[in-house]
């Protein structure tokens, strides 16, 4: 073997032998980039390309770069998180680059014109609705629920699903034990790394226009839609480094959701309230769901005297959590969501 040793040389066991280290290995995953989606490592080895086709993916890879520092870059704000590998020749005359949130994919022979190829979204319903007491003097509540919605992820993506809200009706007559299942409330939210924030207010109808203060919550996530707007847009056209804007989204997205109250909003309602919550759907647990069919499977959380037909899966705590419990006006209730993510493709298969 040349270069190598011999079986019959003799070898001094007491000297030194530098071993050559094989050129570093890129790591797999988010880690192996920076902030600006090039590669970290030196040394890697890649394959040899001809000149027109190495020519061809650095345009593609400038162009969907470009791409995704305007939907945000690797801030978790944004729609499609850290690059996981190198920009991939599709064989084609396309080139593709997936992030940890989804894809783009370059457009036929032309590397400046990129579309977003993969991505994911969300659908939550309403499990179920749990009445744990109740200390009207009638004997029973009508309460009713109002969700709203908030996907930064949405203010890059066609579909505009930024801020939604929903209301459920009112029910009537409610006594303790569960009284509302599988309620559809809101379908296809985009998912980013910073995943989906929820403001649940649980109403008693005793006064006023319930649906009323419906509208009045819509008209201030609408308010925060257009806000975020404003900040992705600027998002979109700075240096990825420069942590200032993303800060002051995430500060809008929290100061509005704490403005969506009850007490703030119609000071005659605020004694229908029974409670308020704001909750989180973590991105990074959204899409393992979303990739991993049997972590989904395994989402299933089982409460102890829940009806057996209500799958739920959020919250993830057990059902004496009093973290969770709505708790106010003569009532106790608890609020559970199955939450379903899904990766969708817009391209063609590859």
């Amino acid at each position: 073997m040349p270069g190598g040793i011999k079986t019959t040389d003799r070898v001094d066991p007491n000297k030194h032998v530098e071993v050559q280290k094989p050129p570093a290995v890129p790591p797999p995953g988010p880690e192996r980039f920076d902030a600006e989606g090039l590669e970290k490592t030196e040394g890697a080895k890649k394959p040899i390309e001809d000149i027109e086709t190495a020519g061809r993916r650095r345009l593609a890879e400038e162009a969907i770069n470009k791409e995704w520092r305007k939907r945000g870059g690797p801030n978790e704000i944004g729609q499609l998180g850290k690059p996981l590998d190198e920009v991939l020749d599709n064989g084609d005359g396309t080139f593709t680059r997936r992030f940890e949130f989804g894809a783009l994919r370059t457009m036929g022979g032309q590397m400046d014109q990129v579309l977003l190829d993969e991505g994911t979204i969300c659908d939550i319903d309403v499990a179920a609705i749990w009445c744990f007491g109740t200390e009207d003097p009638g004997g029973s509540d009508e309460p009713y629920l109002i969700i709203t919605a908030v996907s930064p992820a949405g203010a890059f993506d066609d579909r505009g699903n930024i801020v939604k809200t929903w209301k459920s009706q009112t029910f009537e007559g409610v006594e303790p034990g569960v009284f509302a299942t599988d309620l559809p409330a809101f379908r296809d939210l985009p998912v980013g790394p910073r995943g989906i924030s929820l403001k649940l207010v649980l109403m008693e109808h005793e006064h006023g226009d319930e649906e009323d203060l419906r509208k009045k919550i819509e008209e201030k996530g609408k308010k925060l839609a257009d806000e975020i707007m404003d900040a992705a847009a600027l998002l979109g056209g700075l240096n990825v480094d420069d942590q200032m804007k993303k800060q002051a989204m995430d500060s809008e997205i929290l100061s509005t959701l704490g403005d969506i109250s009850v007490d703030l909003l119609v000071g005659f309602l605020k004694d229908d309230k029974i409670d308020e919550k704001t909750w989180q759907l973590p991105g990074a647990l959204l899409k393992q769901w979303a990739d991993d069919p049997e972590a989904y499977k395994n989402s299933a959380v089982d409460h102890e005297n829940m009806p057996a037909h209500v799958k739920t899966n959020f919250p993830r705590e057990g059902i004496h959590d009093m973290h969770w419990l709505f708790s106010g006006g003569g009532g106790s209730y608890k609020v559970f969501l199955r939450v379903t993510p899904k990766n969708y493709l817009i391209g063609p298969k590859k």
